[in-house]
């Protein structure tokens, strides 16, 4: 899966975003950590989504749609380290 996910690049229009997602921890090292954003059991994925505008001209109605989701996991929430991955993963 991830030698397919490497092919796809996002393209046109790209929403960024931030996630902070839980690691697996063990009951008994859970105890000793610190609890919130900030935390050890806790990793952060930068999240790139693709969206593409769909257009109904007999309603007149216009809407988005997702084609291809990107995620890496970052050590931090820097302003460069966003920008490297952007580039990175944008033709």
């Amino acid at each position: 899966m991830g030698k397919r996910d490497d092919t796809y690049s996002p393209e046109d229009m790209v929403e960024y975003d931030e996630a902070h997602v839980s690691k697996a921890t063990r009951a008994n090292k859970k105890k000793n950590l610190k609890k919130g954003r900030g935390s050890q059991q806790i990793a952060v994925v930068a999240v790139m989504a693709e969206s593409t505008v769909l257009e109904d001209f007999d309603k007149g109605k216009v809407t988005k749609s997702c084609r291809y989701f990107k995620m890496k996991k970052t050590d931090n929430l820097k302003a460069k380290t966003a920008e490297k991955l952007i580039k990175g993963l944008i033709r």
